[in-house]
């Protein structure tokens, strides 16, 4: 029973840790790119 929970856990962790981290790179990647360029467009 707990191998079936650890198994389930894991298996999620490794779905969403990609999304999740994908999602915080481009966040990141956007609002530096809008802070490097602000005095640019303006």
């Amino acid at each position: 029973m707990f191998r079936f929970f650890t198994r389930q856990f894991l298996t999620g962790l490794i779905t969403i840790l990609p999304l999740t981290l994908t999602a915080y790179l481009f966040y990141w990647f956007m609002v530096s790119t809008e802070k490097a360029l602000r005095h640019v467009i303006v």
